[in-house]
């Protein structure tokens, strides 16, 4: 969730900066620093899976020891399966309860 909080604070950051531009307002170096710092923190939480498969590419092409990238990918599909059914047998049960409850 790190990512879409940090996606979030930078839209609002984003909208603040149009809201004080229209108002001809600033801001001081401090808070864009503070912004800043808060959006990398946030992203530095868990490196998103995308970008793990693209540096397991970039380190397959240099020819580098890819097992610690491969045990960590690996490790992260699995998470993500497990939540994807984990979520899809919820849905469905729950639509099959409800199916079976206007039945009756």
């Amino acid at each position: 969730r790190g990512w879409q909080q940090a996606r979030q604070n930078l839209r609002d950051f984003a909208d603040l900066m149009m809201q004080r531009e229209t108002e001809k307002q600033g801001f001081t170096l401090s808070y864009i620093k503070t912004v800043t710092w808060q959006a990398e923190r946030l992203l530095n939480q868990e490196t998103p899976l995308e970008s793990l498969l693209t540096q397991y590419q970039d380190a397959r092409a240099q020819g580098r020891n890819t097992e610690a990238l491969e045990k960590q990918i690996n490790e992260r599909l699995d998470g993500v399966l497990s939540r994807w059914l984990l979520l899809k047998n919820n849905i469905l049960t729950t639509t099959a309860t409800e199916t079976e409850a206007g039945k009756r």
